[in-house]
């Protein structure tokens, strides 16, 4: 992944790689930004069974709130059916709100706004890395 980065006394662009930008020094700064990604194209990640959760917060009044800290597979659970103990267990409809998002790291992270008061950072991994039970 190469990251764009824009010298402070001039404005020029370059593009750098993440080695060649700890090395650059002073004179530029990252420009860098997340970029949006399509939420079905996460769910399909997720149906895949290609994500990790390495962490995700959550907000409620009754409860306050919540944070998960350390990975756990994702599982899809699909008209209620299959949820597992040890996942992190997603419904459609989490990938469906109105005021929900997803944005791409330079880092390859994914963030998943699935409302206001809930958010998961996820991970994309090869298939076969998490065994089927924890």
């Amino acid at each position: 992944m190469r990251y764009r980065v824009t010298e402070k006394s001039t404005g020029r662009t370059r593009f750098l790689t993440a080695h060649e930008l700890e090395h650059i020094g002073e004179p530029y700064r990252p420009t860098v930004s997340n970029k949006t990604i399509r939420r079905d194209k996460v769910m399909r990640l997720a149906r895949a069974r290609k994500l990790v959760a390495i962490g995700s917060r959550s907000f409620d009044d009754q409860h306050g709130e919540s944070r998960l800290m350390h990975e756990r597979p994702v599982n899809l659970v699909e008209g209620g059916i299959g949820r597992k103990e040890g996942y992190v267990n997603l419904e459609p409809w989490d990938f469906k709100t109105k005021s929900g998002a997803a944005y791409e790291h330079p880092d390859g992270t994914i963030t998943l706004h699935v409302h206001s008061n809930l958010n998961y950072t996820l991970r994309v991994v090869r298939a076969g890395t998490y065994r089927e039970n924890l």
